[in-house]
């Protein structure tokens, strides 16, 4: 360390200057001292440039970082915001539609039920009209087996009325004769004759209402059939009924 304490080492030459303290050495050493120190600071400037546009570069770098990341946040907020604004778009068209949607089921159901309701009035008048029409129908001919039935009746009133009445003569003077004897079994035979004119009735009638069933749908088509036929009948009688009185007149006349 002795030996070597005037020594001094030139990073840029690689030389070594010997320290003689002459002035031409102290001259170079100054000289080299200050092109140590020349390009320390050329240097030292160099890597603060470096290291200023390193860092001028890496806040460049960090401030278009930022700007991107505020730019792609800024689009992803706006992104959101149109989704956002999508989404309420979206429900309001779904409520529309729901809307929409209901009011046409409920109009649907609506008029549903007023078809259903026209379909039961119609159907209820029909009904009625049809229970009106076999009601008539049923009166109708209701009303002609009574009239038929009066009219049969009549006649056969009339008919047991003489038969009775000249039977009741030829049994005038027999009926005188036990007319005590009558007169003793008087309420039996009333009582009896009640009775057998109430099953009488009752099996006139029942016949009646089962031959009215029966013929029922029958008398329907064959109503003017049976008139036509009714009405030639009576012709011929009548036609025969003529003739046969033009004959008996011929022969009288002749007589």
């Amino acid at each position: 360390m002795q030996a070597n304490k005037g020594a001094r080492f030139d990073r840029f030459s690689s030389k070594k200057i010997r320290n003689k303290n002459n002035s031409n050495n102290s001259y170079h050493y100054f000289y080299y001292f200050y092109n140590y120190y020349f390009y320390y600071y050329y240097y030292y400037y160099y890597y603060y440039y470096f290291y200023y546009y390193y860092y001028y570069y890496y806040y460049y770098y960090y401030y278009y970082y930022y700007y991107y990341y505020y730019y792609y946040y800024y689009y992803y907020y706006y992104y959101y915001y149109y989704y956002y604004y999508y989404y309420y778009y979206y429900v309001y068209y779904y409520y529309y539609y729901y809307y929409f949607y209901y009011n046409y089921y409920y109009y649907y159901y609506y008029y549903y039920y007023y078809y259903y309701y026209y379909y039961y009035y119609y159907y209820y008048y029909c009904c009625c009209y049809y229970y009106y029409y076999y009601y008539y129908y049923y009166y109708y001919y209701y009303y002609y087996y009574d009239y038929y039935d009066y009219y049969y009746y009549y006649y056969y009133y009339y008919y047991y009325y003489y038969y009775y009445y000249y039977y009741y003569y030829y049994y005038y003077y027999y009926y005188y004769y036990y007319y005590y004897y009558y007169y003793y079994y008087y309420y039996y035979y009333y009582y009896y004759y009640y009775y057998y004119d109430y099953y009488y009735y009752y099996y006139y009638y029942y016949y009646y209402y089962y031959y009215y069933y029966y013929y029922y749908y029958y008398y329907y088509y064959y109503y003017y059939y049976y008139y036509y036929y009714y009405y030639y009948y009576y012709y011929y009688y009548y036609y025969y009924y003529y003739y046969y009185y033009y004959y008996y007149y011929y022969y009288y006349y002749y007589y």
